[in-house]
């Protein structure tokens, strides 16, 4: 039965990505992220890939992923744009991500994110674009004995009419 639940779980992990061209992975590597999703509980979040979205699809074969990424960082004033993120939770983990928005080095704002476990944990946040500058999210775990940094995103907004 426990095999059984793992090859649904890598199943699950790379069904979807079969559209996206992958290397098959090592039989180390899949015995590697399956230990850690059934025995990783305590141990974090793994953020696998967050990007900026304008477009986050909600139906079909492309449900919950962005179907179109701001590449160059840049997004005009007002724009509404997301913050989309895949996270690899382990098993029976409940984590608390805090988003923290700052510019000029300074926090201007912040927005939490709860996750439960899955091998592909997909959610979005939307984001400030009310003032012009750059910005910086930073992710945050909050973990009962500390809190860790799991990854930052900078980006630009601006004035469109420039």
């Amino acid at each position: 039965m426990k095999i059984i639940i793992r090859v649904l779980a890598v199943t699950s992990l790379c069904g979807s990505l079969t559209a996206i061209a992958q290397d098959k992975p090592t039989p180390e590597e899949t015995r590697k992220v399956i230990d850690y999703y059934y025995n990783g509980k305590g141990q974090g979040v793994i953020p696998m890939d967050f990007k900026l979205c304008k477009e986050i699809s909600k139906q079909g074969e492309m449900k919950n992923e962005c179907i179109s990424e701001i590449t160059n960082k840049k997004i005009a004033k007002g724009e509404e744009v997301y913050l989309w993120m895949n996270f690899l939770v382990p098993a029976g983990e409940e984590s608390k991500i805090l988003l923290q928005y700052s510019r000029k080095n300074k926090v201007r704002n912040t927005s939490n994110v709860s996750l439960g476990g899955a091998t592909r944990f997909r959610t979005w946040k939307k984001i400030p674009t009310s003032t012009t500058g750059d910005w910086k999210i930073s992710m945050i775990q909050e973990l009962e004995s500390a809190d860790v940094d799991i990854g930052q995103m900078e980006f630009s907004v601006i004035d469109a009419s420039q």
